[in-house]
């Protein structure tokens, strides 16, 4: 998928290897399709809340959230 990814394996591709290009292609239709039928006066917001760039690392917000003192977790 990205051949710049550390775990990048080239064989692993195969036969999907155009599947996310594809689903993209498929968005930016179906996003062109409906700003066609908007008027100048309408603002379309398309957002995404992750898929900013490949995955190199995580990070667990509710530990963050433990280990910082904003979360606490008790016994029902």
């Amino acid at each position: 998928m990205d051949p710049g990814h550390p775990q990048y394996e080239a064989e692993r591709d195969g036969p999907f290897a155009d599947v996310v290009p594809g689903l993209y292609e498929q968005a930016d239709r179906i996003v062109g399709e409906t700003l066609e039928k908007l008027d100048e006066e309408t603002l379309l917001v398309v957002m995404s809340d992750h898929g900013f760039t490949s995955w190199r690392r995580s990070f667990h917000l509710n530990s963050w959230l433990r280990d910082n003192g904003y979360l606490a977790v008790r016994d029902p």
